[in-house]
């Protein structure tokens, strides 16, 4: 075999009867990864779901059981990937195969078959730049592969399909990705010899992004959609960060919305709060407790489905927008719309309206000194500066949801 040719694993054979030895590499893997979880479905799994392009002395050490990790790796991925099948298509690789009818060749038949069945929603292709590799246990690529097969099993795309290639080259110097607008493709670039930072993170984000949490937009890649993704990240549960996508409307330039989702600004810290402050409000109108029914028992899929319902009754009787002028917004501590945003959140909650709807525009201009409200029908717009702090602001923002209140406090 010439040395810089690359050797790529994917076979349209059977593994049928896994002799000791093969010519092709691939089949070692396979059969050595067999050898160690003593199910036939994990060599199905690599022969029929996973290709690595990878040069001739990496497999070398690859395939070098004194020195390499890989087979340790692959035996959990295989199982990861069996775990994300199950999922989708409730049949279990393992239990199949050792299924009590004794007839274990029409076992490995059955699996083979729904292995095979399954490259219509899952492939993985790894591509390790150069003809050598690093296969021990600090391999960065063997490393990458089994982050990103865990991040499919626990966050399972919505789109029920995952068609991913890794192309690990020594020109990288940190972790890049991209994904199909209908988010079954993905496509990562990672460092070969350098670890870069938070690498973990940023393979597994673009299946975070893409669970069904997040039904904000089709672009799930906008900035306001990472600003929903990292709120729920830091505080956790659906409901609260679903607040931000089904009820607010951020109207800010592309910089400002850029800022949104930065750990280190007061944008999430405020959202925080707000978006609590809206789940008491739906619950004084409506009765219905989202918090509480999103913990409501272990099922937490049918918890998300009965709160997101709710939510979903809930949009016609209320929405908040907020405009801001310009390209660029400050986001830091002292930030005055953020301020404003956070007041209009505990008027809401304190200050429930009686028709049971609210509708408010939070409209920030550069120019003017005082903040003034108007109130239609059920719609309260607040203009407020976005620059100079005004006069008792609070009690301005205020004053129009008390007079509209139920219940004032």
């Amino acid at each position: 075999m010439n040395a810089s040719r690359l050797v790529s694993l994917v076979v349209a054979g059977v593994l049928a009867a896994l002799p000791s030895a093969h010519a092709d590499p691939r089949d070692d893997f396979a059969l050595q990864v067999k050898e160690s979880t003593g199910d036939y479905y994990t060599a199905y799994v690599l022969t029929k779901l996973v290709t690595f392009k990878v040069g001739a002395k990496c497999w070398q050490r690859i395939l070098d059981k004194s020195t390499s990790e890989a087979v340790h790796t692959a035996s959990f991925i295989t199982r990861d990937l069996a775990a994300y099948a199950k999922q989708l298509t409730n049949d279990d690789w393992s239990a199949i195969e050792t299924a009590g009818n004794n007839d274990h060749e029409a076992n490995k038949a059955a699996v083979e078959k729904l292995v095979t069945a399954f490259q219509s929603r899952l492939s993985i292709t790894i591509a390790v730049e150069g003809d050598d590799c690093d296969a021990k246990t600090s391999s960065l690529w063997l490393k990458y592969w089994s982050v990103i097969t865990g991040a499919v099993k626990n966050f399972s795309p919505a789109a029920g399909k995952a068609f991913i290639s890794l192309e690990v080259t020594g020109k990288a110097r940190d972790v890049t990705s991209s994904v199909s607008a209908d988010g079954t493709t993905y496509k990562f670039t990672a460092p070969r010899d350098i670890e870069a930072a938070a690498y973990d993170i940023k393979l597994v984000k673009p299946f975070k992004k893409r669970t069904p949490y997040n039904p904000m937009s089709t672009d799930v890649d906008s900035p306001i959609n990472d600003f929903v993704f990292e709120l729920k990240e830091q505080i956790g549960g659906y409901a609260r960060p679903w607040v931000i996508a089904k009820f607010v409307t951020f109207k800010v330039g592309t910089k400002c919305s850029a800022k949104l989702a930065d750990k280190n600004a007061n944008a999430l810290h405020m959202a925080s709060f707000y978006v609590s402050d809206i789940a008491e409000l739906a619950k004084s109108v409506t009765k219905d407790d989202w918090l509480h029914v999103e913990t409501q028992s272990s099922d937490v899929e049918a918890n998300k489905k009965f709160v997101e319902k709710m939510m979903d009754d809930f949009k016609p009787r209320h929405h908040v927008t907020v405009t801001i002028p310009g390209d660029d917004c400050d986001v830091g501590s002292d930030s005055l719309w953020l301020r404003y945003w956070g007041t209009v959140g505990s008027a809401l909650r304190d200050y429930p309206p009686k028709s049971g709807k609210s509708f408010v525009n939070l409209n920030l201009v550069a120019k003017g000194k005082d903040l003034t409200t108007a109130t239609k029908g059920d719609t309260i717009t607040i203009t407020a500066p976005i620059n100079v702090e005004p006069s008792a602001w609070d009690d301005k923002i205020k004053a129009p949801f008390k007079k509209l209140s139920k219940s004032p406090k």
